[in-house]
C-alpha cells in the first residue's frame, strides 16, 4: 500500500505548479521521509523532484527558495546525497545556531513520530557540534 501511495505522491509532485509546490513543500517532504528506509527507490525521486529538479531547471521562485531553506533536517542517507548537497549549497539559511535550533524544535513538535525522531537526531548533532 505504501508503494502505491508513493507512486501517486510522485505523480502529484511532478504535476504541481511551482507556486503550489512552494506552499506544500514541507508537508510533502515530511510525508515521504518516513518511508525512506523501506522504499528508498521510490522516495528518493520524489525528494529530488521537490528539491533538486526545480533548482537544476532554474525554476525556483522566491517562495520556493524560502520553503527549501526551511528544510533543515534531512537524514544522512547515501541516496539523499544530491538532495542534501542542493539544500546546503543553494538554500541554507541556517548559518547561525538559533535558526538551526529553531528548525529542530519545529520538527520535535511535528505530529509524525518519525519526523520527531529525525529532528531529535538533528538536535543532538547540533548540541554536540
Amino acid at each position: 500500500l505504501q508503494s502505491q501511495a508513493l507512486g501517486v505522491l510522485d505523480q502529484f509532485v511532478r504535476l504541481l505548479d511551482p507556486e503550489l509546490l512552494a506552499r506544500g513543500l514541507t508537508p510533502l517532504f515530511l510525508m515521504a521521509l518516513p518511508c525512506l528506509s523501506e522504499h528508498a527507490a521510490q522516495v528518493v525521486p520524489i525528494l529530488e523532484a521537490l528539491v533538486v529538479e526545480p533548482h537544476e531547471a532554474g525554476n525556483v521562485s522566491e517562495a520556493l527558495a524560502r520553503a527549501l531553506s526551511e528544510l533543515v533536517f534531512v537524514p544522512d542517507h547515501p541516496a539523499l546525497r544530491r538532495v542534501k548537497a542542493t539544500l546546503s549549497s543553494s538554500y541554507s539559511s541556517t548559518s547561525g545556531l538559533r535558526p538551526r535550533l529553531s528548525g529542530c524544535l519545529r520538527g520535535l513538535q511535528h505530529e509524525s513520530g518519525d519526523v520527531r525522531l529525525m529532528a531529535l537526531g538533528q538536535l543532538l548533532d547540533e548540541l554536540r557540534a
